[in-house]
């Protein structure tokens, strides 16, 4: 099954939303008001341009850039210090482009995302195509360290060659992804990869 990102984040929102909504032995959150078709194209962006990773991307004008001390998270910003995106290229070693290598890339990812044993799926992952590179895309609940307050992470892996590219979208609490989930649509969307790699 091939989704494009913008039906992921938009469905995982709403996924989102009736699992806040059942409880989940929580208290019930206040509904949140539906973000307007418009708040993502309201905002300026910026493109960010990696000849060395092979890629670029947008993200939001009035976001912070933070520095990473991994080497491999080549875009790491914020508007808040809480929510925020992040890219990271990273070297494989072998490459991932038939659907055979595909599936076994899977249970790599899958130990990716479950290291972490407070992380709870919220849909099960999902096989897609995005800026002509196959990968996975996963939804989840975690438990911020610092706070303990639940968040959630929409998290794409895509691969070219022997490079893996993730993209991981977070919104701490996680009452705020409805709200996020536009400007994370527009800076999925935009990300490319290119041609020239260092």
């Amino acid at each position: 099954m091939r989704w494009l990102p913008p039906v992921l984040i938009v469905a995982a929102a709403t996924v989102l939303a009736l699992v806040v909504a059942r409880g989940e032995d929580r208290p019930r959150a206040a509904p949140s008001p539906s973000p307007t078709p418009t708040a993502a194209t309201e905002t300026s962006f910026l493109t960010y341009q990696d000849e060395q990773a092979g890629f670029s991307i947008d993200y939001p004008a009035d976001w912070q850039r933070l520095r990473s001390s991994e080497q491999q998270v080549r875009l790491l910003a914020t508007p808040n210090g809480r929510d925020l995106m992040l890219v990271r290229a990273v070297p494989l070693g072998v490459a991932v482009s038939s659907e055979e290598e595909l599936a076994a890339a899977r249970q790599v990812t899958d130990d990716l995302v479950t290291d972490n044993p407070d992380v709870e799926l919220l849909t099960d992952p999902v096989q897609l195509e995005h800026a002509g590179l196959p990968g996975w895309f996963y939804f989840y609940r975690f438990r911020d360290q610092a706070s303990g307050r639940p968040g959630v992470h929409s998290h794409f892996f895509l691969f070219r060659d022997d490079t893996m590219f993730v993209m991981v979208f977070q919104a701490l609490p996680e009452e705020r992804f409805e709200e996020l989930a536009p400007v994370f649509d527009r800076i999925a969307e935009s990300f490319q990869v290119t041609g020239q790699r260092g």
